[in-house]
This record gives C-alpha cells, sequence and structure tokens, in this order.
C-alpha cells in the first residue's frame, strides 16, 4: 500500500507540479536617478558642443576700472541637458598683447559666482567687478546665471538634483569653450584660443571650480587639458558639511535642507559627491586668495586645503590677507592685480 501511495503520488507531482513559494521573485531595482551626478559618472560622461547665442546687449557701467571701457557686455544663452542657461559675456575690443606680441585670439576665464539671493538678482551678479578687469585686459568672461535665475529655465524640484546640475552647467561651457574656436554671434566672429581657458570661482563658486577642475582633468572628454584656476575664498570643505555649515542661514534654519541630505544620504555614498575625494585629481595650477577676517569662509579652511594639495605635490599658492573680509575688501585691488598676473603668466 505505501508503494502504491508513492507511486500516485510522484505521477500526480509530475502531471501536476506545485509552485513552490521559495523560488527566488525577481526584484524590480531601485531607481536612482541622482547617480549619473557623481564625480565619475560626470568625469565619464560623453560631452558634446552646444552652440553659443547671444540675447542681447548687457547695459553695465563697471566700478571697478576707468573708461574708456574696451570691451562689451552681453547676456548669452545655450542648452544644457535641454535646458536654457544665460549668463553674461564680455567681450574685448582689442585683442590682449604680450612681450610685444598681439594674440591673435581671446583667452577665455569662465567665472563662477558664490551664492546670490534670488530676490532682486540681475545677470552677472558675484563676478561683475572682477570679469571688468579681465575683459578691459583682453580676456573674454563668461559667467552663466545657473538654473532657475536671469534667463536660465526653471531649476529642479528635487533639492539635491538642483545642486548638482550646477556642476553640469560648469562642465557643459568648459566643454563648449575648450571646442570652439571661434564665438558667431550674428555675422561677427570672435577667435578663442582655446588652449588658453581659465577657471575663476569664489565662495560657493569657488566649491564649484574645484569639482568642475577635479571631473575635467580626469576627463577624457577633455583630453588632459589643463585650466589654470584661481579661488577667492572658496568653501573647500567636504559635501555635504559644505551645505550643512550654512543652515543657519536659511528662514527654516536648515530643517528642509537636513531633510534632504537625510533622504539623500540613506541611499547614495556622499563621498562619491565630495570635493575632498578626488583631490589627486587635479593637474592645473591653482592660485588661492583668502582673507584672514572672512566670516563666511574661516581662514584656516584655505590654508588646510593649501596644505593638504601642497601634500599631494599639487601646484598650489595661498595668499593671506590681513584684516580682508569675504569679498576680499580692502585687499581687493591686490588680489585683482595677482589674479591678473597669474592668468596671463599662463598664457604660453
Amino acid at each position: 500500500m505505501p508503494a502504491l501511495l508513492f507511486g500516485f503520488s510522484g505521477w500526480y507531482l509530475a502531471k501536476y507540479p506545485l509552485k513552490s513559494t521559495l523560488i527566488p521573485q525577481t526584484v524590480k531595482e531601485k531607481l536612482r536617478p541622482l547617480d549619473k551626478f557623481t564625480y565619475d559618472a560626470l568625469s565619464n560622461r560623453n560631452w558634446e558642443v552646444t552652440p553659443m547665442q547671444i540675447e542681447g546687449p548687457l547695459e553695465y557701467k563697471p566700478t571697478t576700472i576707468r573708461p574708456p571701457y574696451k570691451f562689451n557686455s552681453h547676456i548669452f544663452s545655450t542648452t544644457v541637458n535641454n535646458k536654457k542657461v544665460t549668463g553674461q559675456i564680455n567681450i574685448p575690443t582689442t585683442t590682449l598683447a604680450l612681450k610685444g606680441e598681439t594674440l591673435k585670439g581671446y583667452p577665455v576665464i569662465l567665472m563662477l559666482r558664490g551664492y546670490a539671493p534670488l530676490e532682486n538678482y540681475q545677470t552677472g551678479v558675484g563676478t561683475r567687478p572682477s570679469a571688468a578687469v579681465f575683459a578691459q585686459n583682453g580676456f573674454v568672461t563668461v559667467a552663466p546665471d545657473f538654473f532657475g535665475y536671469g534667463g536660465s529655465d526653471p531649476r529642479s524640484t528635487d533639492e539635491m538634483e538642483a545642486r548638482f546640475e550646477s556642476y553640469v552647467i560648469a562642465l557643459q561651457l568648459l566643454y563648449n569653450l575648450s571646442r570652439t574656436s571661434e564665438l558667431l554671434f550674428g555675422t561677427t566672429h570672435y577667435p578663442l584660443i582655446t588652449n588658453h581657458l581659465f577657471l575663476w570661482g569664489h565662495s560657493n563658486g569657488g566649491h564649484l571650480a574645484i569639482a568642475t577642475l577635479e571631473m575635467a582633468n580626469h576627463s577624457p572628454s577633455f583630453a588632459g587639458q589643463t585650466f589654470p584656476t584661481v579661488l577667492w575664498a572658496p568653501v573647500s570643505k567636504p559635501f555635504p558639511y559644505s551645505v550643512l555649515v550654512y543652515e543657519d542661514e536659511a528662514d527654516d534654519l536648515g530643517k528642509q535642507q537636513r531633510k534632504s541630505l537625510s533622504n539623500f544620504e540613506a541611499d547614495y555614498d556622499a563621498n562619491l559627491y565630495s570635493v575632498h575625494n578626488y583631490l589627486d585629481w587635479l593637474q592645473s595650477p591653482i592660485q588661492l586668495h583668502q582673507g584672514t577676517a572672512d566670516e563666511e569662509v574661516p581662514y584656516w579652511w584655505s590654508k588646510d586645503f593649501a596644505n593638504n594639495l601642497k601634500s599631494r605635490k599639487k601646484d598650489i599658492t595661498l595668499f593671506l590677507y590681513s584684516g580682508a573680509n569675504h569679498n576680499l575688501t580692502p585687499a581687493w585691488n591686490t588680489a585683482i592685480s595677482r589674479t591678473l598676473s597669474f592668468f596671463k603668466t599662463h598664457i604660453k
């Protein structure tokens, strides 16, 4: 009888197999939309040139130089990830002469501003005074508004994505300018010297400049180009501390910011989005200016950053200005003179 039952059960199971609950089910992988913003992902991105256009003249009378002005200011636009980005571009009316030889085109400085409140924002805020000096001396200057500012398209509703999109804007502009031998605005041609491309960043823009430089220096798309960089009072601390340290300046004392960061770190490794993790990628000379009375960026941050790079055998020069604030006042004239000299020195 047991043999008969066994035979019947074997026949039944062969004909009608049971569906085991132990068979692993396919688990749908969680989408991670911010993976595309890691330093590795952006440095390995296949960049393509997006054309730049003139939107119109920008009325601006600089106070940092005396007339006659040797440049014209315009509002430019381009596209980044299929979204519009505007900004200020200054184009000299005469080319730069060095050691008695006139250049056959314009060297270019990509300028990245620090934090600016949206209320009453105007294109060029945060870069205008310095940009005027550089343009007066023969440099084309390009300063983006970033998403949500000026005539640019709105920023992402995701706080972290909005932050990381600034990296994409800076890298896209750097790529455009490094691959465009001339700017064509209407019927007017402005020749560029693509191997004379520089970076300038102040405050949070300094943090962005460091990040941009790291990724560009490590990117096959930039073919080993170097971009001599000047940093003014840069936020050089690791992410997300570089954000949290300023949370008390928000209207809600950083409540929403902390929530966004908490949600972010639950799914992502913050080290993959932080300047401190990729300092070895830096291959460009850096000049750093810092005031000792800066209440936004403590001067020892810049000292620590410079010492860290020196220990890695990187090319960095630090200038400290006793009693100068976040905008390097009252040492602004000295700082701008040293900055201009640095850029000129690195024109080969």
